[in-house]
């Protein structure tokens, strides 16, 4: 049993989960995330401070962003369990059990495929919550569209070059970037 303290204004609030029983640290994670947003979910922010708003706001989008991250590392890891359920892959088998979009499920799907077998360094920076998932999808699809006969080392260089970039560029620059990362890195083979 794991209890959550939180003091706000002088107010204490407690969560309490047995959720780290048995199971994946992944499933005890989610368990401990969902009641404890569940306890929290009623809290009008209204009554939050400027400085409240802002600290919410940035923390809960890194937050969404690592959870999607981790989420595409769980798909790509999935295949045993589209055989199972019968399913052509695990994006269609996402798609049915959260009733969203099959090309989403499926895009979702491929990126962290290409994230835990290709792109292992932008995979971190995404569960790391370096990188958002827009960011983390044009960086893929850059590094997908170089030349498939550049040497390994420069493919490392270009991946960490532009997850590097992640803090401070927009993902349309970093498209931009992305599409001249050999000039930056290796002129003379761009």
């Amino acid at each position: 049993e794991l209890t959550f303290v939180w003091v706000v204004a002088g107010r204490v609030d407690l969560v309490t989960t047995t959720a780290l029983a048995s199971g994946h640290p992944l499933l005890a994670a989610a368990a401990v995330s969902r009641e404890a947003f569940a306890a929290a979910a009623d809290r009008d922010p209204v009554f939050m401070t400027t400085a409240e708003k802002r600290e919410a706001i940035v923390e809960l989008f890194g937050l969404e962003q690592q959870l999607h991250a981790t989420r595409l590392r769980v798909m790509a890891a999935a295949d045993d369990l589209a055989l199972d359920a019968g399913a052509h892959d695990a994006g269609a088998w996402t798609a049915q059990v959260t009733c969203t979009d099959r090309t989403r499920a499926h895009a979702d799907l491929k990126l962290g495929q290409a994230l835990e077998r290709s792109w292992t360094r932008l995979g971190a920076a995404a569960r790391a919550g370096e990188a958002n998932l827009e960011q983390t999808s044009v960086i893929a699809r850059a590094l997908e569209e170089l030349p498939a006969n550049l040497e390994p080392g420069l493919l490392v260089r270009a991946e960490e070059h532009l997850v590097g970039l992640c803090a401070d560029h927009t993902p349309r620059e970093l498209r931009i970037l992305g599409r001249h990362v050999l000039a930056v890195l290796a002129p003379e083979v761009a």
